[in-house]
């Protein structure tokens, strides 16, 4: 599995709340929520990117430097040497605490209810770059801070967190000016279906959408919007805002 820089630019019509009529797919949640985690990793790359970090499983708290302390979830592990990942909810050898594999177990809900297979088993063969698809699910669909791609030497683990200075940071950034960058960044680094990823961002970002007939997609908040138009493949042509 590697849908890190290819998920399907398919071409769907979604009502004014995002959603499709029919099940999910993994392609869809990563649609439906990968405009609001790529936000929050912005502004994390200041913040947290090349500090030391540590992980206190008692506590349930993941510490970057000396005095950043963030509560977390550990959504799973990646073994280096046989390249498979293993949802925490799967990894009965570690005894995992309950409270820290509640996204986790949501995420097993989710697979099963829409017959995801990469959510419903515990364990699959994957690369480093899928990691992210799965932290990008769960911090957009639980609304955390961020989540965190963590190398430990013989594996990595996948954490959301939530920190109150960093949710802070977030508001402060919340501009209009910064959902107008934002949206081209984020089809230049994930080959998304456009239309699809941009108009849950703008969603998620509490715009309404005011027209929408799948070539041009316009959605306002207060006095300020963005107009977004496609090509019939749903690739973004024109952007304004």
């Amino acid at each position: 599995m590697n849908f890190y820089k290819n998920l399907f630019a398919k071409n769907k019509k979604l009502d004014q709340s995002g959603e499709n009529q029919e099940k999910q797919t993994f392609e869809d949640l990563i649609e439906q929520y990968i405009g609001l985690a790529f936000e929050k990793q912005m502004d994390l790359e200041d913040i947290i990117y090349g500090k030391p970090w540590q992980i206190d499983m008692a506590k349930q708290q993941l510490v970057f430097g000396d005095d950043l302390y963030c509560s977390f979830q550990l959504l799973g592990t990646f073994s280096h040497s046989s390249e498979t990942w293993l949802w925490a909810w799967g990894n009965e050898q570690s005894q995992l605490p309950k409270n820290i594999i509640e996204q986790s177990l949501e995420l097993k809900k989710i697979g099963e209810k829409n017959n995801i297979e990469l959510l419903k088993f515990p364990k699959f063969d994957a690369t480093e770059d899928d990691l992210h698809l799965f932290g990008i699910i769960a911090s957009g669909m639980f609304n955390s801070s961020g989540y965190y791609v963590a190398d430990y030497g013989q594996g990595t683990l996948v954490l959301t967190f939530n920190n109150e200075d960093i949710e802070q940071i977030h508001k402060k950034n919340d501009t209009h000016n910064r959902v107008a960058s934002v949206i081209p960044q984020l089809i230049a680094n994930y080959d998304v279906n456009h239309y699809a990823a941009i108009k849950h961002y703008l969603l998620a970002k509490n715009y309404q959408i005011t027209f929408d007939d799948g070539l041009k997609l316009i959605a306002t908040k207060g006095e300020n919007q963005i107009s977004a138009e496609f090509d019939n493949s749903s690739r973004l042509i024109g952007l304004k805002g």
